[in-house]
């Protein structure tokens, strides 16, 4: 249970940055992915 009682005082804007950095690096990933396929035919 420690570790729900550290993000409980870390609060939510740490929780949303991880969110936010997390979803880029998905999308990021995905575009990386496709783009040079795209690009090379």
């Amino acid at each position: 249970m420690a570790v729900l009682s550290a993000i409980r005082k870390a609060g939510i804007k740490p929780l949303l940055l991880a969110l936010i950095l997390f979803a880029l690096l998905v999308i990021g990933g995905a575009v990386m992915n496709r783009w040079p396929y795209q690009w090379l035919g």
